[in-house]
């Protein structure tokens, strides 16, 4: 009778202490519950603030699973749905991240630094914010809008002393004129300051290898955010964590070579897909 009380004994030592490894060896989610930025009056606030979130998010995630980061209704819908019982992340525990400057505590450590893009999307270079995305992915850094006024994101990150005071690595404000040569290269400007931009990232980071040749991702720019002011989930924001994460190439340009595209209606007709097919036969 010992004996089998003993063996009980061992048993249930045995299950309470493969419930706290198997515990230990889940990883913890961190939530930053965003969806109070679609009641920001400033949308420039807002695309600054997401396109910084997602930034980290994609290269914290990189190691392991931790950031996920909540837009709309739906999204709190999944993460509940991934955390019930049978989901894929059923018994992960759950942090709550309820500011920038937590977030920062959080992930700070994988960022090292900020890559600069033109702040104002009537008159700036609307594509430096992808080329910039793209620049992150592979420098393990923010991309940030170089938006000056007070309070913005761009002085928090870098000229705060409350802030983090990460450096700049890359600017390309003021950068890409469509005429010329292409800033840092000794190639011809297509025409396009839009085109550009594209050309100096292609250059810089595919043919170099510093991309992943195999992942591509056409998303909005600056533009998008501009056009869709109101609706910013329009612009796809959310999803340029996935391109950071992989170091994808990250671009918007249009497809069609015998019109102009919308958002540069004076570029050289067919420039746009050009630079799309430069960009292709590069990754190829």
């Amino acid at each position: 009778m010992k004996s089998f009380f003993k063996l009980v004994l061992v048993l249930l030592l045995f299950t309470i202490f493969s419930a706290i490894v198997d515990a230990a060896n889940k990883p913890t989610i961190y939530h930053w519950d965003l969806r109070y930025l679609s009641s920001s009056s400033d949308p420039g606030y807002r695309n600054d603030l997401k396109h910084m979130a997602v930034c980290i998010q994609g290269l914290a995630n990189r190691q392991a699973p931790r950031v996920y980061l909540s837009f709309t209704d739906d999204d709190i819908v999944w993460l509940n749905r991934l955390r019930e019982s049978g989901g894929l992340c059923e018994g992960w525990s759950l942090v709550t991240v309820r500011n920038i400057t937590q977030y920062i505590n959080f992930f700070g450590k994988y960022v090292n630094g900020v890559v600069l893009y033109d702040a104002d999307p009537n008159v700036g270079v609307r594509s430096t914010m992808l080329a910039a995305t793209t620049a992150a992915g592979v420098e393990n850094a923010i991309a940030v809008r170089k938006q000056t006024a007070s309070g913005s994101i761009y002085n928090y990150l870098v000229n705060y002393t409350t802030g983090p005071q990460f450096p700049v690595l890359i600017d390309l404000t003021g950068k890409f004129t469509g005429s010329g040569t292409i800033w840092q290269t000794s190639t011809p400007s297509t025409g396009s300051a839009k085109c550009d931009a594209y050309i100096w990232a292609k250059e810089k980071y595919l043919d170099t290898g510093l991309c992943d040749s195999t992942t591509i991702m056409y998303n909005l720019d600056l533009w998008g955010w501009f056009y869709y002011r109101v609706d910013q989930f329009k612009t796809s924001l959310s999803n340029l964590d996935y391109g950071v994460y992989k170091k994808a190439f990250c671009f918007e340009l249009s497809p069609w070579g015998d019109e102009y595209p919308n958002d540069d209606l004076n570029q050289p007709l067919g420039t746009d897909l050009n630079t799309f097919k430069t960009i292709l036969n590069a990754c190829n």
